[in-house]
């Protein structure tokens, strides 16, 4: 679409920006491509097993103050193979433990 705008139809580049609402980066990148811009699909981040899930909470339950490095340390010993530490967050009204993936 932009292509053709700017191509056969004589739209300026930050005319296509402005009609479209993208920066005007973004409007050059596609109307003077040959063929539409594809995003190469992005893997899925890593999960916890669930001995790794069963392993965090334990050593949560057991050691309050451990911080996220040393956990996740601890996790890639048991192969957990993500690349940022997973979180875990214990609410400080007492309720039970949540753990969450950071990705």
């Amino acid at each position: 679409m932009m292509h053709a705008l700017f191509a056969h139809h004589g739209w300026s580049i930050s005319k296509i920006a402005r009609e479209f609402g993208v920066d005007w980066r973004t409007a050059r990148r596609y109307a003077t491509a040959e063929t539409v811009p594809r995003y190469r699909s992005r893997e899925r981040p890593a999960e916890l097993t669930e001995a790794q899930l069963a392993y965090l909470e334990r050593r949560l339950g057991r050691c309050h103050d451990l911080r996220a490095t040393t956990l996740y340390r601890e996790l890639q010993e048991l192969g957990y193979r993500g690349s940022r530490p997973p979180t875990a967050c214990r609410p400080a009204s007492g309720l039970p433990l949540t753990a969450r993936l950071v990705t």
